[in-house]
């Protein structure tokens, strides 16, 4: 009887000890199955890490062109607009010129038609005497 209750009682304890060795298979498959989510985790942080810096880059590069181009642009606008004031200028300068001439013109007309006035009254005069 003793040994039945011996056996028994190894009978329990080896049940015991498969479901403590059960238990702790299954917590250690939990642990694992835990630390590959978190390494799935921080690579996925990682490369998400490095996407965003290659993009920050990416912007900082599209950034110094941006200003490279505006500071062309701005010496280009620059000269455009130094060539407007002095194309504004010469027009300025070749409208005077122009009113200078006309006047010179009308001044000369004038003259013109006061000779051929006093041309006419000395030819009268001439067919007079």
């Amino acid at each position: 009887m003793l040994e039945n209750t011996l056996g028994a009682k190894d009978r329990e304890l080896d049940a015991l000890r498969r479901r403590l060795a059960d238990q702790i298979a299954q917590r250690d498959k939990e642990l694992e199955d835990l630390r590959n989510e978190e390494e799935t985790r921080k690579n996925a942080a990682a490369a998400k890490r490095r996407q965003l810096e290659d993009s920050l880059t990416n912007a900082l590069r599209e950034l110094e062109s941006a200003k490279q181009e505006v500071q062309t642009l701005s010496g280009r606008a620059a000269m455009e607009k130094k060539k407007a004031e002095d194309l504004a200028n010469e027009r300025e300068s070749l409208v005077k010129e122009l009113t200078a001439a006309r006047s010179r013109a009308n001044e000369a007309e004038g003259d013109l038609m006061k000779l051929r006035a006093e041309m006419e009254e000395l030819e009268e005069n001439a067919d007079k005497k």
